[in-house]
């Protein structure tokens, strides 16, 4: 089942940067697939809620993370 996730996005400057990072970021971690792409979705998305080229922030993708 999907969930729907609904945001509003500032910014996608650095979005698909900062997926690749989450998924980077994941693999060191000998994460799982399901949770590469969960910290993948959750870093993007993070990007898009900062203004302008500002990027991910800590507390968004675990907010983020949460929802997911």
């Amino acid at each position: 089942m999907f969930r729907r996730l609904v945001i509003s996005v500032n910014s996608t400057i650095g979005a698909g940067d900062s997926m690749v990072a989450g998924l980077i970021y994941a693999i060191t971690q000998n994460e799982t697939p399901k949770n590469m792409l969960r910290w993948g979705v959750a870093r993007g998305v993070s990007a898009t809620l900062s203004e302008g080229s500002d990027l991910a922030h800590k507390e968004n993708i675990e907010k983020i993370l949460k929802l997911l």
